[in-house]
């Protein structure tokens, strides 16, 4: 399947992404393997009322085979002012496919005041200038059983604090 998401042109294949996320434990992804606060509070955030992703990234998610609780790398950055209550947060997501296009530099809508999103390899520098030759890998249990390629969706999203516990 073939998809345009701003300046990205991606391939994927969403039944082999969504047959590679239910083979893994619950706490494999990032939220729930850490129990640390910053891990705890995006979880518990995102089990409350707040959705922390726009609707047309939910939508992306979706038609990649993406679980929207499916993030493989959470980190917390920083509160987004002292006595906020919001905080930035970075992470990804891991699809089975190909970038097909990309922009040959960082991306526009990479804005660390609003929610932005980014394609890149896994473990890929966040804000990457990069070739579409430069993305052939296959790597990382168990997505390498399909000896496919891999593809992360980073992504940079603001979240209220929502533990009782204080930083």
């Amino acid at each position: 399947m073939q998809l345009s998401v701003g300046p990205w042109v991606i391939t994927a294949d969403p039944v082999k992404t969504r047959a590679a996320y239910a083979g893994l434990a619950p706490e494999t992804g990032a939220v729930g393997g850490c129990d640390c606060d910053y891990c705890r509070n995006f979880a518990a955030a995102s089990g409350q009322s707040f959705v922390p992703y726009p609707a047309f990234f939910l939508d992306t998610l979706q038609s990649l085979g993406i679980p929207s609780q499916g993030e493989m790398d959470v980190t917390h950055i920083c509160e987004t002012a002292p006595g906020s209550g919001v905080h930035l947060y970075d992470g990804c997501f891991h699809f089975i496919g190909r970038i097909d296009t990309a922009p040959a530099e960082r991306p526009e809508n990479v804005d660390p005041n609003q929610f932005s999103f980014w394609f890149g390899p896994p473990d890929w520098p966040r804000f990457p200038p990069y070739t579409t030759d430069q993305l052939d890998f296959s790597r990382l249990e168990p997505y390498s059983d399909y000896a496919a390629r891999i593809v992360q969706l980073g992504f940079l999203v603001h979240v209220p604090w929502v533990l009782r516990e204080t930083l």
